[in-house]
């Protein structure tokens, strides 16, 4: 808009920002509906069994059942969090980060809180037939989005979210995703009387796990950072740099990877592929630096792990 001296003045919480994300818009357009949230989560509970030494994941009916649950409770529980369980907990830091999906979301809110119940009814059925006490983890993650976010962001402390503190808000989706996956794989694969050589089994696929998923939660941050400032979220990229961000991400993937590779016994081309796949592709998208992470994280995620799954039942 152009003043009377010449100058021009923009509007960035308005047409310019929402302009700003009109890239990849297909690929946000299901990332609205988180889509690509649910195929992360999934993603993960294949990861998972795959760093565990369960190569045959996949082969029985009941493992698909479990992805089919882990995929379904996250969009389910991503959807709650962004439309809330009523409309006054609804958080306005939204509109602002994410205006596109905002300006879709919210007129819609009842219809995908529906949406959300729906699918979370789909997931608990699919878990219990995996296994009766899976129930427990699936009604658990609606606890846990509320008291990660369930409430719109305030001065007084005693509205303080988790998702509001530094370090906290990345751990705690880290730890909530690594938890539900290793349920669900404990649900496939019992420890049929020896839990503490499971426990071993799983001790470091579960601590690269959580090192993974808080790499890449901090790199979906970087879409955030105004937003965050503006309304009180302290994120790492926010506090520190967005440079400093992809190097600490990078860093942590490849030492979740050499990890898992130095405490594997046999390390599988499906295993080998997830390892390097995941800090290569972190590496690839510092390069690009893509207006937007989010999405393409989540898909990458997914898809790394379905060409593991597959290259291992081939190979």
């Amino acid at each position: 808009m152009a003043l009377a001296d010449g100058r021009t003045l923009s509007f960035v919480d308005d047409d310019a920002h929402h302009d700003a994300i009109g890239a990849h818009s297909r690929l946000a357009g299901l990332g609205h509906l988180a889509i690509w949230a649910g195929l992360y989560v999934a993603g993960a509970v294949a990861s998972l069994a795959l760093a565990t030494g369960v190569s045959e994941f996949g082969a029985r009916a009941s493992d698909w059942l479990a992805l089919v649950a882990a995929c379904c409770l996250g969009i389910s529980v991503y959807t709650v969090d962004r439309v809330k369980f009523a409309d006054r907990l609804t958080d306005p830091a939204d509109r602002f980060a994410h205006p596109e999906r905002h300006a879709f979301v919210y007129p819609h809110r009842r219809a995908l809180r529906w949406f959300a119940a729906s699918l979370g009814a789909v997931a608990l059925i699919a878990a219990t037939l995996v296994h009766p006490l899976l129930a427990v983890p699936v009604l658990g993650a609606y606890l846990g989005v509320h008291l990660y976010a369930g409430w719109p962001p305030g001065p007084d402390r005693r509205r303080r979210r988790l998702k509001d503190m530094l370090v906290v808000k990345n751990l705690t989706v880290a730890l909530s995703i690594a938890s539900l996956c290793a349920a669900f794989l404990l649900g496939v694969r019992p420890p049929d009387g020896d839990p503490a050589s499971m426990a071993a089994r799983m001790a470091i696929p579960f601590a690269a796990l959580v090192s993974i998923v808080f790499a890449d939660a901090m790199l979906c941050d970087l879409d955030d950072v105004p937003a965050d400032r503006r309304f009180g979220t302290r994120t790492i990229p926010g506090t520190a740099s967005p440079g400093l961000t992809w190097a600490v991400a990078l860093a942590v993937q490849v030492a979740a990877g050499a990890a898992l590779v130095v405490a594997s016994a046999a390390l599988s081309p499906g295993f080998i592929l997830l390892g390097v796949g995941l800090p290569l592709t972190t590496f690839v998208l510092w390069l690009v630096h893509p207006r937007r992470i989010r999405d393409i994280v989540d898909v990458r995620l997914g898809v790394l792990a379905a060409a593991a799954l597959a290259l291992t039942h081939l190979v």
